[in-house]
């Protein structure tokens, strides 16, 4: 089993190294938030996130050689090595096998232990997540279609939305809010009850929202965070910054729904983010779906980013996509090790050393 290991070691050393490196991502994408918020529309402060999610999911990228020159590596041996070198090319093997040696061969370096831990740690999460995705996909399958008011209302937020894929409109006991499951087969499940708490108008934007989470193909975004988060459970300042990620997603999708609505509307908007926060349970810690209001902690920020609201100008798409693109270069650059020139065999430099000191 110790010697199955060996083949994770390449991955979980790539997991490692592109953690510790997003310990100095996640301060530069913060920082580049906080600094332009002002000019910066919420696509594109959502937008700086991707920056982190490629340093934590591509192994490869852009080096730079930090070394410099390359340089041989020579190691200093005595005059008279060479006749001993020599000397020994001409030793019998050794036949017996120290006892010693084998038992050590047999316990666990920390470096395998890791390893294992590792390994189990993702098992345990992706089994959670796995459950959890099969359990909404029985879900959509025993959900029943809601009255022809609702889905005539559904497809009228289709055509505004855009949305040309085929996503299910669903009624379900299963569910407390309002709740997209599904990537390839998008279903919207609405609670059964959610007439006795919202009204007509206030069900179409719920709907404006979740269709613009389908339309910003949301839910698979979603599905590569909860990856990276399972890939880096060890790494709580990576969960911090996806959970933040996952905040500006929302504002990105708010944003996307007040430009359907009007000012008065807009103010409706807040009021009904707030309606639903009563409905929502705790978020999850691992989350592959969309609602309305993923969590109540975040949902102050995003009530102000309603109320402020203001399409921003070209100039304002300029500057993310520019920032965006150099955070990302920075993301994806690693540094290369120079290229060592092979050490030359010590019987080698053994000989040229006396052939120096005859001549």
């Amino acid at each position: 089993m110790i010697e199955q290991t060996g083949f994770l070691l390449p991955i979980a050393s790539w997991v490692l190294f592109s953690s510790l490196k997003s310990i100095a991502i996640i301060p530069l994408v913060l920082l580049i938030r906080r600094v332009f918020t002002k000019w910066l529309t919420p696509q594109a402060r959502y937008g700086l996130w991707f920056a982190l999610i490629a340093c934590l999911t591509i192994p490869f990228g852009a080096q730079v050689d930090l070394r410099g020159t390359p340089r041989a590596t020579e190691v200093p041996v005595p005059v008279h090595a060479a006749s001993r070198a020599n000397a020994a090319n001409y030793e019998k093997p050794v036949i017996g096998i120290s006892t010693a040696a084998v038992t050590s061969s047999f316990q666990p370096s920390p470096r395998t232990v890791a390893i294992l831990v590792w390994v189990l740690g993702v098992a345990v999460l992706a089994a959670a997540v796995l459950r959890n995705a099969a359990r909404y996909s029985r879900m959509s399958f025993t959900a029943s279609e809601p009255d022809a008011a609702t889905t005539r209302l559904f497809e009228h937020c289709t055509q505004i939305v855009k949305i040309r894929r085929h996503v299910r409109l669903l009624e379900t006991s299963g569910v407390d809010s309002p709740l997209l499951v599904g990537y390839w087969r998008p279903a919207l499940l609405l609670p059964r009850n959610l007439s006795s708490h919202i009204n007509r108008e206030q069900l179409r934007m719920v709907l404006l929202h979740e269709l613009t989470h389908v339309g910003r193909h949301d839910i698979l975004v979603n599905w590569l965070i909860t990856c990276v988060q399972i890939a880096h459970w060890f790494n709580p300042l990576a969960w911090y910054a996806l959970r933040i990620a996952r905040n500006d997603m929302e504002q990105a999708c708010d944003a996307g729904v007040l430009r359907h609505l009007t000012t008065a509307e807009q103010l409706e908007y807040g009021n009904t983010l707030i309606r639903l926060s009563d409905m929502t349970p705790r978020q999850a810690l691992l989350v592959q779906n969309a609602s309305v209001v993923e969590s109540r902690s975040q949902l102050k920020e995003r009530i102000s980013m309603i109320a402020r609201f203001k399409p921003l100008g070209t100039a304002s798409s300029i500057l993310g996509a520019t920032l965006i693109a150099l955070t990302s270069i920075v993301a994806c650059t690693q540094g290369a090790d120079a290229p060592q020139q092979p050490a030359k065999p010590a019987v080698q430099l053994a000989t040229a050393a006396v052939v120096e000191q005859a001549a």
